[in-house]
């Protein structure tokens, strides 16, 4: 009887099936994983090893620390101790799992590691595959869907807390604050996961007013203050006045699962006029994406036809995705394990979606002196266009 797993034993290997099958047309003999995410989606546990994956044959686990929890977590069984890559070769050797050429993500190798592979290798070339990881991860099983309408129902009950936290004079990040326990209090955990060299986060963007427009080196529209240069993350010190948009753009997770939301509310207020039709220019945005989001259309020519048809006059792409130099080129981005995945709504994105890849669209429009509008909604592409799995009201909502 197979021991019960938080990955279960079928998930991991319906992917790890998968995985062969892409090293196989990727022309590859092997791969290895070392980023804890990628070991976590075949293996079910995060732990300090790499994951040795071959075309043919079994895979191999390898672990330095901690073996016990590795054991304890993984549906694996072949999970092997080692505390250098000789020994790890060794057992590599004993289960004639030499390759030729082996898939890595050159993102998540440093220059050490590298030498290291190459000394212990010499025979083998090393290729980047991060492509193949990316592409497999992009397209959502049922388990993975489940747990994702799950985070976006962890979403609605945080934003529809949202109007009783607001008063006048606290600070954006006594409201971050605030999310974060909420958050925490419906059992998940707040902190979010990136890829790509972005090593901490902290909760998303909290941001009162013209703050959403502050510069930022974060790749996304919404701009971001921080309480100091040395945490330029979730709010700062701003406090709350009557009058002020209040911009909220968090990832909110279930488990290992996340899903991304941005809402926009008007304190004390109802939002004037440019400001209403600024925001409903980013929902007309926001539709004509969704309702092309099925199998075989391309995110490129997506992102030139909304330039081309809804954002064709220069005023309404002005600050459009962004104020200023914090514009960004993307409409949307793929996100599950972590927030930033394959594939993007963005020029030289040119392969077609597939059915259940889960992207997060947030068309957004920065006003001079006021702050960010506009929205963000997770969505699963389907023939009938995107699913909205974060489903809620989409409106800027007034909070006397």
């Amino acid at each position: 009887m197979s021991k019960k797993t938080f990955l279960p034993a079928d998930e991991s290997s319906r992917r790890l099936s998968g995985l062969k099958a892409r090293i196989s047309s990727a022309g590859l003999d092997a791969v290895m994983l070392f980023n804890g995410m990628d070991q976590f989606y075949y293996t079910g546990t995060i732990q300090n090893g790499f994951l040795f994956v071959p075309a043919a044959g079994d895979p191999l686990y390898f672990v330095r620390r901690n073996i016990e929890r590795a054991r304890t977590e993984s549906p694996f069984t072949a999970i092997h101790p080692y505390s250098s890559f000789r020994d790890a070769k060794a057992v590599m050797d004993v289960n004639r799992a030499a390759a030729a050429k082996v898939g890595i993500d050159e993102g998540d190798i440093s220059v050490s590691l590298m030498k290291m592979l190459t000394k212990y290798f010499p025979q083998t070339v090393f290729a980047d595959a991060a492509a193949v990881f990316k592409k497999q991860r992009a397209v959502k099983s049922a388990y993975e869907i489940a747990k994702m309408r799950s985070a976006g129902r962890v979403g609605h009950d945080v934003m529809a807390a949202v109007p009783s936290m607001l008063r006048e004079g606290m600070t954006e990040w006594e409201l971050g604050l605030m999310l974060f326990h909420k958050v925490a209090e419906l059992g998940q955990s707040p902190s979010l996961r990136f890829s790509g060299g972005i090593a901490e986060f902290f909760l998303g963007n909290v941001c009162f007013g013209d703050s959403s427009l502050a510069p930022t080196s974060f790749d996304g529209p919404g701009g971001l203050a921080g309480l100091s240069p040395a945490h330029p993350y979730t709010g700062s010190n701003r406090k709350l006045k009557r009058g002020d948009l209040v911009y909220i753009d968090i990832g909110f997770p279930f488990e290992e699962y996340y899903v991304d939301k941005t809402r926009v509310f008007s304190f004390g207020a109802k939002p004037a006029p440019d400001v209403l039709k600024a925001h409903e220019l980013c929902l007309r945005v926001q539709e004509a994406i969704r309702a092309r989001l099925k199998p075989g259309e391309i995110p490129s020519q997506i992102y030139d036809d909304i330039y081309a048809t809804i954002l064709a006059d220069p005023i309404d792409a002005e600050n459009f995705m962004g104020y200023g130099q914090n514009r960004v080129k993307f409409f949307g981005h793929g996100l599950g394990l972590v927030v930033n995945e394959y594939p993007v709504i963005a020029p030289k994105f040119d392969e077609p979606l597939e059915e259940n890849m889960t992207l997060a669209l947030e068309p957004k429009k920065g006003l001079t002196g006021i702050g960010m509008v506009g929205i963000e909604n997770t969505y699963r592409v389907t023939s009938a266009g995107g699913e909205n799995l974060t489903e809620d009201d989409d409106s800027i909502l007034v909070v006397e």
